[in-house]
């Protein structure tokens, strides 16, 4: 998908204040499950590769699985390297056809972080595809300082001028959220997400959205979220629905195969709900009003 094209998509849901959903989805299942659902309202979606699944599958085979579902749902499917550190690991990514990648040097001073970024958005718009940047630290749920230590949360003035500076098309932000389980519930800073919006012309991106209160989250799109990303929760309700399956014996055919079968209509479900919330949809694939 082009550059250009992605980049409507993403000013089109900033406009009328919807969010695009954004899942680490870890092999053909999980991509096909999130695919169809984001088709019953004729939504596009970003199916993320997080660098960890090199283990199990390559880049040519994830975006190989894509091409196969682009000939089966007709919405925009985005491939998205996920939270990436690594240039070279970017360009391969890229090499292998992603439309989307992202470099996380959150952690490393602003500077180099400006630096390095600057590099990845020549490299990837020379080859057609969007970058995503992240500023202040996104940390992990487990760890409470993480998410309710302001110091670490975006700075409005300091993301305009990095967004200007580096040319991403789309930017992380801290607000009180992080990755994995809370170990407390999230309280999101919207004042501080509506002033981020605001200021920062660049769509902005929620990490750290599984179990964030849904009330939270619509309200977070609402002052200008345009990309949630969402990984745990998702996993969690696989597990679930796989114990359920295990437990009524509903696997016995024998096979992974039939185990996926088996938990299909749960996790499209899951993912329908979730596309609804985020998109803004009503069960007939038209926008809720406000």
């Amino acid at each position: 998908m082009t550059r250009e094209r992605i980049k409507s998509i993403l000013e089109r849901s900033q406009k009328e204040h919807r969010a695009i959903a954004a899942y680490d989805t870890a092999g053909y299942s999980y991509m096909d499950w999130a695919a169809h659902a984001a088709a019953q309202y004729d939504a596009p979606l970003f199916l993320m590769y997080y660098p960890n699944f090199r283990e199990f599958l390559s880049f040519e085979e994830f975006v190989g699985f894509k091409r196969i579902l682009d000939k089966k749902y007709s919405i925009p499917l985005i491939t998205h390297l996920d939270h990436s550190k690594d240039l070279n690991e970017i360009k391969e990514a890229i090499a292998a056809g992603f439309d989307s990648v992202m470099i996380d040097l959150s952690d490393r001073p602003y500077e180099e972080n400006v630096t390095i970024t600057k590099k990845v958005v020549e490299l990837a718009h020379a080859a057609d595809v969007i970058v995503e940047a992240e500023l202040g630290h996104v940390g992990v749920g487990s760890n409470v300082k993480d998410y309710q230590d302001r110091s670490q949360y975006t700075d409005p003035g300091q993301a305009k001028e990095f967004t200007e500076e580096t040319g991403v098309e789309l930017l992380a932000v801290a607000i009180g959220n992080s990755h994995g389980v809370y170990a407390k519930t999230p309280d999101l800073d919207i004042p501080l997400l509506r002033k981020l919006a605001e200021t920062v012309k660049t769509p902005l991106v929620l990490h750290g959205t599984s179990l964030i209160p849904e009330d939270q989250v619509a309200e977070a799109v609402e002052n200008g979220i345009c990309k949630v990303n969402l990984a745990t929760e998702m996993y969690m309700e696989a597990m679930t629905a796989m114990e359920s399956a295990v437990s009524e014996k509903r696997h016995m055919r024998s096979g992974p195969g039939f185990l996926d079968k088996e938990i299909r209509p749960a996790m499209e479900k899951y993912f329908m709900d979730k596309i609804c919330l985020l998109g803004r949809y009503n069960n007939f694939g038209e926008m809720r009003r406000s």
